[in-house]
């Protein structure tokens, strides 16, 4: 549907005093939303039905006027405005919210007939997203021909240094999928813009914008003009304060231009926001701040507030969070002054606070926020709203990162159930969920829970996304894992090498990314006890990483590790200890004292001394590997009784039965507790110990 059979409603409120100070006038006119754009002539709409609280309603005339009377309220009042014509829906409903009665500015309410509004939301969406993945793929075309250019290029779009082309890609997509997230409301936004009042300025950019031509449309919104204009403005609004005679209709020309400035910085700013350019967006933003916060302009602060959580919502995209506090507060300050503590506007500022506070790993305070738009979106929202799904989908999100995986698939549910009854498989959220519910799952060792959402995430996925889509080789190995965690080590490398087909085609078999993949189908051979292919997928891994990741990168310690479990399944022990000591260097170096992969590098060394019966060797590192998980996991993670059975199977190695034992039951205790389904291969890690712990009993 083109944009311009939109028919639609537009109201202009003015604003009048009679002599008496006790009844103030807001008169107003609806007329067809640009019908002067695109016929030549403004259309008025009779009929009209407008009403507010405090005053009797009243019905648009032959020219589309009306007029309601407030008797009784002070002129700073505000009230909410209704208004209804057949066939016709509110597109800015925002607007009318909270209507000064006696507001100097005109009040633009636009209609339009039914479903236009949306198929014009659906042309700039597309046009927007057309426009956003043109851009991507030619950029990725551009790094994966070894363009030099194309790295400054982004360097200089992202505001530092770039590495190499790997690390260009991965924040390349990361920034993309960021932009795709606030298209919506972006397309929102501009789809409500009335091109009847806009400046010429703006309706060069807007087409522009319509051919999908991003960049050409900043280049008309030129900001020396804009600026110059604004300062016309500005000039005009204070000689009008100076006239008596024609200050009125100087001052609402005025008026008028402000507006149509605003309204050309707002798609500006956007524009750049689709071109990732998030330092430029923000130089636009804050220049609309300096036009809000000036009092002689005699803005809302309401909107002054919109901007700062916009400005906010491009320091988040731009990984500059602490900024984007900073303005997301100064929003929330603003709110809560205007609307008090239960408006839907401060529950959508409470939901960036908390995404915020996610992003930088403080889940205490992600949790509080996250908690008060619950609160305030439960009250004021239809219980199947979808923003209501979006904030029990993060704070599941919260409480999976702070452990509490119950309480966390309990918040995912909310949200499932939400999206499922909007759109159903058709829902690329859903999948979201689902795979967040599995990862919860698997968490608690429940695999076949596990494997139900997976399944269902991944069905979702082959439905919406394309066939190499990232999100798919994600779920791939996320399914691989659960089967590997099961024992099922042919099925677990049937997925990873269907995650490292799509990986390859997406960025290619010589990225560290990719080498992670090659990483898990190694390990996974070597649990098969193919030793050969395990060393062959193992080594491409390492040799990528070598290349192109620091030498005290973590992933680096990862496959160190791997290939030290190779070489022990070879039997060939010193080369196994050689890369468990460069792993636990790494590991030492880098993270916590506690962490637990630390207690399982310290536990593969452990194993390896015990193969070569260097038992005090292996004890003194089984035994760092026990203090650690005893902090670490929970007394109850089906990961203990590994680490009990090891150090209780050197003891045995060191004929010390009774320190055996005590670890052995330790470890049977463990996996009593834990469901059949969930056990692994624990029952068969147990069997043999106690077939070797019998043995050695009835000999002494």
């Amino acid at each position: 549907m083109n944009l311009k059979n939109i028919i639609s409603g537009l109201v202009i409120l003015l604003v009048s005093s009679t002599a008496s100070a006790q009844q103030i006038d807001l008169k107003g006119q609806v007329s067809i939303h640009n019908s002067k754009y695109e016929t030549g002539a403004i259309k008025y709409v009779q009929d009209a039905y407008v009403s507010a609280p405090f005053t009797k309603p009243a019905n648009s005339d032959n020219e589309g006027k009306f007029n309601l009377s407030f008797v009784g309220l002070d002129g700073g009042t505000a009230v909410g405005l209704q208004v209804e014509k057949a066939g016709l829906e509110v597109v800015n409903g925002y607007d009318l919210e909270k209507v000064v009665i006696n507001r100097k500015r005109p009040l633009r309410v636009f209609l339009t007939t039914k479903g236009k509004l949306a198929e014009a939301q659906t042309e700039l969406y597309n046009i927007s997203k057309r426009a956003l993945f043109a851009r991507k793929d030619a950029m990725i075309q551009r790094l994966r021909n070894e363009d030099e250019k194309a790295i400054a290029e982004l360097e200089a779009y992202f505001g530092h240094p770039i590495k190499d082309r790997f690390e260009a890609e991965t924040e390349l997509i990361q920034r993309i999928e960021n932009v795709e997230k606030r298209l919506p409301e972006f397309v929102q936004s501009m789809a409500q813009e009335n091109l009847d009042f806009a400046s010429d300025l703006y309706i060069k950019a807007f087409q522009q914008f319509k051919k999908g031509e991003i960049e050409l449309a900043i280049d008309v919104l030129d900001s020396t003009l804009l600026n110059e204009s604004y300062l016309e403005a500005v000039k005009s609004l204070e000689e009008s304060r100076r006239l008596v005679q024609i200050g009125a209709d100087l001052e609402a020309k005025a008026l008028i231009q402000i507006d149509q400035i605003i309204e050309s910085y707002q798609l500006k700013a956007e524009s750049f926001e689709l071109l990732f350019q998030y330092s430029k967006a923000a130089v636009v933003y804050e220049k609309l701040i300096d036009i809000y916060e000036d009092k002689e302009n005699n803005l809302d602060e309401e909107y002054l507030a919109i901007n700062y959580r916009r400005l906010a919502g491009i320091y988040m995209a731009d990984g500059q969070y602490n900024k984007g506090l900073d303005f997301i507060k100064k929003a929330l300050s603003i709110q809560e002054k205007l609307f008090g503590p239960d408006n839907l506007s401060l529950g959508v500022s409470y939901h960036l606070i908390a995404n915020i506070y996610l992003k930088v790993a403080d889940y205490q305070q992600a949790l509080k926020y996250q908690r008060k738009a619950i609160i305030i979106r439960e009250s004021k929202l239809d219980p199947q709203h979808a923003a209501l799904a979006d904030s029990y989908s993060q704070i599941g999100v919260i409480f999976g990162l702070l452990k509490e995986h119950e309480k966390a698939i309990a918040y995912h549910e909310k949200a499932m159930k939400i999206f499922e009854a909007k759109k159903g498989a058709e829902d690329p959220k859903l999948a979201i969920v689902y795979s967040s519910i599995a990862v919860d799952y698997q968490e608690l060792a429940n695999y076949e829970k596990a494997f139900e959402y997976l399944n269902k995430a991944i069905i979702i996925q082959k439905e919406v996304l394309v066939p190499n889509h990232p999100r798919i080789a994600i779920s791939y190995n996320n399914m691989a894992m659960n089967w590997r965690l099961l024992g099922d080590y042919a099925k677990a490398l049937e997925y990873m090498k269907k995650a490292l087909e799509i990986q390859e085609e997406i960025i290619g078999a010589n990225h560290p990314d990719t080498a992670m993949y090659l990483n898990n189908i190694g390990l996974t051979y070597r649990y098969l006890q193919d030793y050969q292919n395990a060393l062959v997928y193992q080594e491409r891994a390492m040799v990528v990483m070598q290349e192109f990741l620091p030498s005290k990168h973590p992933n680096l310690a990862v496959v160190y590790n791997n290939m030290g479990l190779i070489y022990r399944g070879l039997q060939e022990y010193q080369t196994a200890i050689d890369y468990n000591i460069k792993a636990i260097a790494i590991q030492e170096e880098i993270l916590d004292p506690m962490h637990i992969d630390l207690a399982v590098s310290y536990l593969n060394i452990a194993t390896v001394y015990q193969k070569m019966a260097a038992y005090q060797d292996a004890l003194r590192y089984s035994e760092k590997a026990i203090a650690i998980q005893e902090v670490a996991l929970d007394s109850k993670h089906p990961y203990v009784p590994i680490f009990q059975l090891r150090i209780a199977s050197i003891y045995l190695d060191l004929n010390n039965l009774s320190r055996a034992e005590f670890y052995r039951d330790k470890a049977i205790a463990v996996i009593s507790s834990i469901k059949p389904e969930s056990r692994g291969d624990l029952k068969s890690r147990l069997e043999r110990f106690n077939k070797k712990f019998n043995s050695i009993k009835q000999r002494d």
